[in-house]
């Protein structure tokens, strides 16, 4: 671990000196999360090297840079940005982030662009910056969007506000120093296998969510100025995964109806047939910790020390026992032990964004998931009637709006109280 003043420009060097003197520096790093370093450097006061150590803890500062070893990458720089002096331990507590998050102080101007590629579109925020500096940005994206930010501080334009760079190309981001990348993939698969077994100690799998296995389309549409149900001819959409363990949710295809001028029920399946695939709500959602520290005080560490080598991003097989399936995890938090002398050590992994296999494109899969999921969970009848209970003061206003509701909600208890009547 190498110190830097705050104004140092050059790392192709030395610095100020090597801290040899820190304990429990960690680094943790988040897929396109948090990326952040913690130390503690202490004060000997012994021994021939004294003057060089008082140097030394004395620049331990707020704003000072330090330079650590973390992956495969070249030596990462991270800029401190709080010290906690403890004066009988004679030490100093620090946490600090990643020199990325230097952008936080910075702020863009008014940035507007149509059909722009990614890598342009990070260009654009950065060359808009108030303040210099020698940041740069790379892509492998294609595509093109448009953009808008006004008065922004670059890293909430990339990944920290609701029309963000990344909620428009989504994919995942690589920091180098001073180089932002936003790939599609950052990792790549990997040949490791993990096999959940009881009562493992550092090993932690749990369900996150209960799968969608059966999805019930339905549209209500106006055709001759009267509303109609429309339902597929086979009732339901049913997951390939589909067991007693999954769940059913309805789905209104209206909007999407309406903005095709779709009218027929196989108008509707065009639409719904494709769901599972699209959403991949039928499979289970795994959140799985892995502690190499605990872990490694078992016979069972031999299967799983490959694990230290995966990288953030990579996708590592996982059997659960209880789907007898396989399922395709991405490493989405590593915590990383480092030392003063550039060696470092995997202690801790999360895996997460489940899936049963990999597509060509991971990433516009996982960003999808979300916000497919989230619109279909409550059921479309409490959602109407939510909206009618909310407009009850208002009827004379809202005679017309109201009706079309309680018009929808009629239409879904006749959907519900036919799906039990074919089921008992």
């Amino acid at each position: 671990m190498i110190l830097y003043k705050s104004n140092e420009r050059n790392f192709d060097n030395q610095g100020l000196g090597v801290l040899i003197n820190t304990v429990n520096s960690v680094v943790v790093e988040e897929l396109n999360g948090a990326f952040e370093l913690t130390f503690t450097c202490l004060y000997i006061g012994l021994g021939e090297n004294y003057e060089q150590e008082k140097m030394l803890f004395e620049n331990v500062l707020k704003d000072a840079i330090v330079k650590v070893k973390v992956d495969n990458r070249p030596m990462q720089l991270f800029r401190i940005d709080s010290v906690n002096f403890d004066s009988l331990a004679k030490s100093k507590h620090c946490h600090a982030m990643h020199i990325t998050y230097d952008l936080l102080n910075n702020l863009t101007e008014v940035i507007t662009a149509t059909n722009i590629s990614c890598q342009n579109a990070m260009t654009a925020v950065l060359n808009s910056a108030v303040l210099p500096h020698r940041f740069t940005a790379t892509s492998d994206f294609t595509s093109t969007n448009n953009i808008h930010f006004q008065f922004v501080n670059p890293i909430n334009a990339f990944k920290g506000m609701e029309y963000s760079i990344l909620s428009k190309w989504r994919g995942e981001f690589i920091y180098n120093n001073f180089n932002i990348a936003l790939n599609r993939q950052r990792g790549v698969q990997s040949t490791v296998v993990v096999q959940y077994r009881k009562n493992l100690a550092g090993l932690e799998i749990t369900d996150e969510t209960t799968p969608i296995t059966m999805m019930i389309p339905y549209a209500i549409i106006t055709i001759d100025e009267k509303e109609q149900l429309i339902r597929i001819p086979q009732r339901y959409i049913v997951s390939p995964l589909h067991d007693e363990h999954g769940r059913v949710i309805s789905v209104d295809y209206s909007s999407e109806m309406r903005e095709n001028e779709f009218t027929t029920a196989e108008q509707l399946l065009s639409l719904s047939e494709s769901y599972f695939v699209e959403t991949q709500a039928d499979i289970v959602r795994l959140n799985i910790e892995i502690d190499f520290i605990d872990l490694s005080q078992t016979v069972e560490y031999i299967d799983f020390v490959e694990l230290e080598s995966v990288n953030l991003g990579d996708f590592v097989t996982v059997y659960h026992p209880k789907y007898n399936i396989n399922l395709i995890s991405q490493v989405v938090k590593r915590e990383i032990l480092v030392s003063c002398l550039g060696k470092y050590r995997v202690t801790n992994l999360t895996l997460g964004n489940t899936r049963t296999n990999l597509s060509e494109d991971i990433n516009n899969q996982f960003g999808n998931i979300l916000g497919d999921v989230a619109r279909t969970v409550s059921s479309a009848n409490a959602r109407f009637l939510g909206v009618i209970s909310e407009n009850e003061n208002h009827l004379t206003e809202h005679d017309v709006a109201i009706s079309d509701l309680q018009k929808r909600v009629e239409a879904l208890e006749i959907i519900i109280g036919g799906d039990e009547d074919e089921s008992s």
